[in-house]
């Protein structure tokens, strides 16, 4: 064994397991659905630079950011 010792961990009920394979999928969804807005965000702001449209390309670039802090 690698040295790490492991608490025995009661079985999971078939409905346990598939609350928390739910769980799992949604928070991977979730998370795809930030990255997405992110994106969004960032091309939008592509735009608005190349039309110099600066403050607003600087407000989307940080919305950017900000969706991918959660």
């Amino acid at each position: 064994m690698n040295g790490v010792s492991s608490l025995p961990l009661p079985p999971l009920s078939a409905q346990a397991l598939k609350k928390e394979l739910e769980a799992v999928m949604n928070a991977i969804a979730e998370k795809m659905a930030r990255q997405r807005e992110s994106l969004e965000c960032k091309e939008r702001a592509i735009e608005y630079f190349n039309e110099q449209n600066y403050k607003g390309a600087v407000e989307l670039r940080r919305k950017a950011l900000a969706t991918l802090s959660f």
